[in-house]
Parts: C-alpha cells; structure tokens; sequence
C-alpha cells in the first residue's frame, strides 16, 4: 500500500497487535447517525488516470484504484483500460478493500468511509467525520460484515453490518499513527508510527 501523508506525519515505526474477535463492543459514534456525504462530488475529469493514486486491489479481471481529489478508477481489463467512477466527495482517498468483484469500501481524509455495492461503478458515504481532523489511511474486511478501518491520531474504526454503521475503538491513550492492516487467523496487526516530535518526550 502506497500513501503520503507528508511532513507533520515522519514518524519512528513500530509494530502494534490488535485482536479482532469481534467486531462489536465499540464506542458508538454519534456523527454516523444521518452519515451525511460531503457536499462537494469528485469532479470526472479526463485526465483522472494519470492522478496520483494511492492505493489499488485487485478481484479477478476487476482492479480499483483510489487516490486524490476523491478519484476511484475502476478497469475490468486488468488495467488496460480504466474508468471513473461518480465518488460523493472530493477528499484524499488512501485506501480500499474489495470483499468481491460487487462489494467493497474505501477510506480516505475527513474519517472518509465509502461503499460500492456494483463493483465500484458507483459509491455512497456511509460514515465521515471531518470534525475528527483525522484522515483514514487503511481497510479490511474480514467478510462481507465485520470490518476495520483505521488511521492517524489512534483511530481505530470497527462495524459489524457491512459498513452501514460503525463504532470507535479506543486502543491507547497515545496519538499512535495506524497506517496499514495486516490479518491472521485471529488478529489484525497494524503498523503504528508515532510523531518525531513527541517520541523524545520524556
């Protein structure tokens, strides 16, 4: 997985295990109860392709892509060819999981959380929190229910009923920085990075 989330994020890795059981238990999270898109729709430009994209997952002959501007590009060629998909906002998308060539989600700044229930043809905002200040810097889907998100500042998002509700869980009192997903048979590992500047704190 590829993203850049620039200078205020350098960071000192280090590696953080969460156990993934359940999906349930989690703080519920007020702003998701009329979910609402952010107002302003990625505009469809020509160009599209060639944008910065930041990450990409592949299902079969189906590949999706997504990155700046609210871009998801979609090919079902195996990426010779690609299409824009209409994305109900324009913030940085940094990550996306596809469970199947139908179902998937994506995840990106402002607590950004997509879903595409076509194929990636089409998208809805099922949760975003531009509030929070914290973007979203990876996904996974354990199936087609339980699933995780997770980004800077601890962040650490789980939902049990395929995305369309979803419930913050507090893991550390630290501003560790979640970067990306890793699954096992009964955990996820995420790859944590903390920031420089408060790493030599004592």
């Amino acid at each position: 997985m590829l993203f850049s989330i620039g200078a205020a994020f350098r960071a000192a890795p280090a590696i953080f295990l969460l156990t993934a059981l359940a999906a349930s238990g989690g703080v519920p999270l007020a702003a998701q109860e009329s979910a609402p898109a952010p107002p302003e729709a990625a505009i469809l430009a020509r160009l599209a392709p060639k944008s910065l994209l930041l990450d990409a997952v592949e299902r079969g002959p189906l590949w999706v892509a997504v990155g700046e501007r609210g871009h998801i590009l979609t090919s079902k060629d195996r990426g010779a060819t690609w299409v824009q998909s209409p994305v109900p906002t324009r913030v940085l998308l940094t990550a996306v999981w596809m469970h199947d060539e139908r179902l998937g989600w994506a995840v990106g700044h402002d607590e950004t959380i997509l879903r595409t229930r076509d194929g990636g043809a089409t998208w809805e905002s099922v949760y975003a929190a531009p509030d929070a200040e914290r973007p979203l810097l990876d996904v996974w889907f354990r199936d087609a229910e339980n699933g995780f998100a997770i980004g800077a500042y601890g962040a650490f998002l789980v939902t049990a009923d395929g995305g369309t509700t979803w419930s913050e869980r507090p893991i550390s009192e630290d501003d560790f920085h979640l970067n990306s997903l890793a699954a096992s048979a009964d955990k996820i590992t995420a790859e944590v990075h903390r920031l420089l500047h408060r790493t030599f704190i004592t």
